[in-house]
Order: structure tokens, then sequence, then C-alpha cells
């Protein structure tokens, strides 16, 4: 910022001055104090500072009742209303005592000054600017406010006062929205005014209009501009801001400003930078333009000096009696400095010689913009741990897009639910296309957050970590060479794992399902045992193989079957035994074959049966029992041998009578 130029001073006689200056604090209210001078800094968006020198009889004043108390300076003169300074004591001094009086001196400052001594660490979410500074303000008794806002100011989801003061805070947020702030003087109270339209401005009240006089020698009185100068300056004529946003991730939320009046510059000076720190479009243009108004406001200012107590920074006035017409219009007074001296008012002084009362100002167009710097934001320097949050009974609480929510250790809200903190997205060891790696932080748990650019409105989860309170999976070092992914079963005590041990020796991969486990192939899978493969299954197996079933055993097989086997075959069962088989019945066999049974046995057969055995042929029955009966039944026998029929026994009866 260009430093104000130095004030006229032209000392005024006794008889000459036309002012006076006046002093009342609520702490002494009854103290005889004078004002002997005074030095007033003003600008927009500043704190203004009032640094009067006072004279008291009395060597004694209390100065701890002064401090922090309601205190006015007044400027009266015949030239309009009276010119209020009000504020709180922020010093008290006292000085040297001379022979009648005691020097003292004061410093004035707006209410706002106490929220540089205060300092917090704390989460707003899903507020507009206005929304956080208001209440910033009125939880710090700052009640005297008054919002001037044309333009709209969109909620934000997640805003941090990271180790500010309130009063950093407060003036960043608002320079970041482009709103700018004054106070308006009343003789009882000062108020604080936010605007995001400083060309709205309304009128210095009695200085609506102040000529210019630059008449040398003489003294000239009254409100007047004795020395005015115009600078033009070069300055960026556009800027370009880009940002990156998760849920839209291939724009690039490009946001351009370019000036429409460029005070004569010829060429394009652009001024680009990342990350813009917005997530929609219509705020990237609104915050791009309040960029380049803020790099623009003073390319082209004025600054002056001579008599105007009533000028106002964040107020107008119009500029009468310059020669060069260009230059009678109205103004917006971005900073002013006031001075004044009155030695007279100490009886014990010689005269009013000393005693004058000047104004230096600097000032840009009454139409243009004026849009603050915005102050550097606080960095995270580095990352911080956290615990993860959620509703009341819930164990894993995310969004669809696997973000959780945390709770700071600086948070002192006492917040650790599900309003804790915004939606905090989480690194994964892989993350694709609806494919990667996903393991939700589950509520209770510690984890490592950093933040995109040490910003803490950004803040991203890289890590956990286990604790005393979470301790690991497995004692170590016992178990140093195990490593293992164990999961907890969600509002239970099972779990599921897959685990690794290293020890040599014991080298072992183990898998746990707590309930079911499915693995699908969708080409080949093959599988190979070294050594021994064993199975239990608690329950039921089922095997379903959509084309062939081959199973090869170098040596031997045993299936036992606790009860029942059922075995089906659509088409053909072929089995083939190199030397023998044994079958064992333990009480009925029953074969069903549809059309053709063929046995064929290469040397001997043996049937044995205990008690009977019996072959059916449609109305042919063989019948042999184990006493020796042979019994063959039908409606027709036919013998045909070639050689031999021989019978023996010791009756052989024939056709019987029944």
């Amino acid at each position: 910022m260009i430093a104000l130029p130095a004030e006229i001073t032209q000392p005024l006689s006794e008889i000459e001055r036309d002012f006076t200056l006046a002093f009342t604090a609520d702490g002494l209210t009854d103290a005889d104090l004078a004002v002997t001078g005074f030095r007033l800094e003003e600008a927009i968006s500043s704190l203004f500072q009032a640094e009067i020198a006072l004279a008291s009889p009395d060597p004694g004043l209390d100065l701890t009742a002064l401090l922090d108390k309601p205190a006015r300076l007044s400027v009266l003169d015949r030239y309009g209303p009276p010119r209020h300074v009000h504020g709180v004591v922020a010093l008290a001094e006292r000085g040297d005592t001379g022979a009648h009086h005691t020097r003292y001196s004061v410093l004035v400052m707006p209410a706002l000054h106490r929220l540089r001594f205060s300092a917090d660490c704390r989460i707003f979410q899903t507020k507009s600017v206005p929304e956080i500074v208001e209440a910033v303000l009125k939880e710090n008794g700052v009640s005297a406010y008054r919002l001037a806002l044309t333009e709209p100011h969109p909620a934000r989801e997640y805003c941090v006062q990271y180790r500010e003061t309130h009063h950093a805070f407060i003036e960043r947020l608002l320079a970041e929205e482009g709103i700018a702030y004054h106070f308006e003087h009343a003789e009882g109270a000062h108020t604080l005014v936010l605007t995001d339209a400083t060309k709205l401005a309304p009128d210095a009240p009695g200085a609506e209009a102040i000529e210019y006089n630059a008449t040398p020698g003489g003294t000239v009185k009254g409100p007047h501009v004795g020395r005015f100068t115009w600078r033009e300056v070069v300055a960026p004529s556009d800027v370009v801001q880009r940002d990156h946003f998760f849920r839209n991730p291939v724009h690039d939320f490009e946001a351009r400003a370019q000036a429409s009046a460029l005070n004569g510059l010829t060429r394009k000076l652009e001024m680009y930078d990342y990350p813009g720190r917005y997530k929609a479009d219509a705020v990237g243009k609104a915050f791009t333009r309040y960029r380049l108004e803020g790099l623009r406001d003073e390319a082209s200012h004025g600054e002056g000096a001579g008599r105007g107590a009533r000028l106002l920074p964040g107020h107008r006035f119009e500029l009468t009696g310059h020669p060069d017409p260009a230059l009678n219009r109205r103004f917006l007074v971005v900073a002013v400095s006031h001075a004044g001296s009155q030695p007279g008012a100490v009886e014990a002084d010689a005269g009013d010689g000393g005693a004058y009362l000047t104004t230096s100002f600097r000032v840009i167009r009454h139409d243009t913009p004026y849009r603050p710097d915005a102050p550097t934001k606080p960095r995270v320097e580095g990352p911080q741990m956290a615990i993860v949050t959620g509703p009341a009974g819930e164990e894993i609480h995310c969004d669809a897009f696997g973000r959780v929510k945390v709770r700071f250790p600086w948070d002192r809200s006492g917040r650790a639910d599900d309003t804790a903190s915004c939606w905090i997205r989480v690194s994964q060891g892989w993350a694709g296309a609806s494919w990667g790696q996903m393991a939700v932080p589950r509520v209770g748990q510690h984890v490592i957050v950093d933040f995109l650019e040490g910003d803490p409105d950004q803040p991203i989860i890289t890590g956990r970590a286990y604790n005393a309170r979470e301790p690991v999976p497995y004692p170590l070092p016992a178990n140093k060479t195990r490593m293992t992914i164990k999961s907890k079963t969600h509002k239970g005590e099972g779990f599921n794992e897959l685990r690794f041990e290293d020890e040599q020796g014991r080298e072992e991969v183990f898998v746990h399902a707590q309930k079911d486990m499915r693995v699908k192939v969708r080409h080949d899978r093959r599988k190979r045992v070294d050594h021994d493969q064993s199975e239990s299954i608690g329950h039921n197996k089922s095997i379903d193989v959509g084309g062939n079933h081959v199973e090869t055993i170098a040596q031997n097989k045993q299936l036992t079957v606790g009860m029942n086997m059922n075995r089906t075959v659509g088409l053909t069962s072929s089995e083939e035994v190199g030397m023998m088989k044994n079958t064992v019945v333990g009480v009925n066999q029953t074969v069903t074959v549809g059309e053709q049974h063929v046995i064929n046995v290469g040397k001997e057969m043996l049937i044995n049966v205990g008690e009977t055995f019996q072959l059916t042929v449609g109305k042919a029955t063989l019948t042999l029992t184990k006493d020796g009966h042979v019994t063959l039944t039908g409606t027709t026998l036919t013998t045909d041998f070639s050689e031999q029929v021989k019978h023996w026994g010791k009756v052989i009866d024939l056709n019987p009578s029944r």
C-alpha cells in the first residue's frame, strides 16, 4: 500500500483557531482532561487508531479505570456537524508531570480490536461467510454492526478457524468474499459496516463536497483540499484461477476475469493461480473477479491533503474547484489520516500559536469497486491425528464415496458424532473406476489426516495408526513375523482374516471367514498341494460341474458315507477295476436296469446267497432256498443240448399228480 502523503500543517493563532478538541471516557467521567493533540489513522478494512494527547491537573488518574472503556474524541467547528471518533481505550499512558499538569495519552480503537487478543481452533459447517462473521462477532461482544451486502455469498460446506485470532479469521473470510468493512461513528457508539458494494457508499456526513484550494500563502480556514495528486499505476489486466473437485474430476474449474478499463495499459498482464479455493463455477467466477478488482482497485488513485475532519473511509465526497475538470468528481475515501493540536487548551501553555488541524487521504473513483487484500491463510504444518466419529450406536459411518467424519484433538466443541466434521475422503491402496481397494475407517479408529496444500479446509485421510486404546491384532513383538488383514464383524464379535506367518519353519497362510466364503474364477483354477490336504465340512457339500469331472488318484481312495449315498448318471456309467472289487452291503441292495443288464465274467462267477435266491423273467421263476430246494416254474420248459442231459436223484418223478 502506498504511504499517505505528509499532512499540510498550518499553525493557527489563538484568534484564528476555529475548532475545539474534546475527549470523554466512561472510566474517568469526572476527570479534568484537556486534549492537546491527536492523530487518527483510518482505512477501509482496517482498525482505526486514534492517538490522543491529554493533560490534567490530576497526576494520579487511575489508568486501569480507563483501559478497555468506551471513549470518544470529538472535533467541533462551525463548518458542519461534530466529528466524533468513538471506540474503546486500547492503551493508557501517564507521562511527565509539569508545574501544573500531568501529560497523559490514550489509544482509542474500535471494539473489534479486542478480537486480536483471542484465538481459537474451531469448525464451521454449511454456513455462509456473513453467518460465520456474525457468529464470531456476537460471541465476542461486538453487537453494533450492520450488513450492507448485495451479492450472493453461498454457504461453505466446511470452514476452519485454525490457530487464528478471531480478528484475523473474520478479516480473512471477508476479504476472500470481496467484503470490505469500515466504521460509522456517533456520539455514544460506533458501528461496524460490512459491504460488498463500495460503489454504493454513502456521502461523508458534512463533507459531501470539498473545495480544492491551493492558494499559496495566508491561512485557509474551513474544509478544503490544498494538495491533490492523481496517479496511474501498472496493475494486472487479467486473473485466471483453477481448482479441482472430486465430484467432477475432469473439469478444470477455470475462472477468468478481465479488466474492462486498463488505464493506458498496452499489453495483457495475466495473473494465474491455483488453487482458487472454490468448488463451483459460479463461486470461482466471483472469487476471480474479487481478486482482479483487489489487484486493480488502486491502479488509478489520488492522494491529497488539506483540512477535512469529516472525511471517512468507506464514504464518498465530491472534489470541486480543481483546474483539471476530470478531477472534479466523486471519490471514495480509501484511507485517511487526521492530525490536530491545540496546546492552548492548557492554561499554562502560552497561546495557540502551534494549533493546527490537518487531513491527508487516499481516494479512488467512487464507482471503482474496492476489494481488500486477502491475508495469508494459515497452513497446517503437516499431518494430524484424528478419531473417526459417527452417530450414536453406529460402528461404520460413511457416504457413497467412502468418506468418513472425524474429531480433531484441537476441536473443543465436544462434538464426537456425525456432525464433528465434514465428509473427508480416505486414501486407499488402489482406486480405479469401480475397482480397487476399499477399507472404510470405523468409528473410534485413529486416522492420519493430511491437508491439501496445507489448507485446513481441505482435509484428506492418508493412513491409520494403532494406539493404546486401539491395540494391534496380535501382541508384539511376540508376533513380529505375522502379517494380517483382519476385520471385525459389524456390531458383533466375529472377524474375517487373511494372515501370513513368516517365521522360518512355521510359514503359513491362514484364511478365516466368519460366515460365508465365496470364490469366483472366470476361467481356470489350478491348485497344487505338495504334501497332504485335509478338508473338514461341518454340514453339507455340493459340487456342480458344468462339463467333465476327472479325478486321478495315484494310490488308494477311501470313501465313507455315514448314512445314504445316491448317485445319478444321465447317460453312461463306466467303472474299471484293475484287479479286485469288493462290495459289502449291510442290509439290502437293489439294482434296476431299464433294458439290458450284461455281466461278462472271464473265468468264474460265484454267487452266495444266505436264504433265498430267486430269478424271475416274466412268468418264469427260478427259486433256490437254503434248505436245498430248487424250484423252476413257468409255462413251457425247453431244453436243447447237443451232447448229453444227465439227471441224478433217488427219485425222478416226471409229471406227478398235483
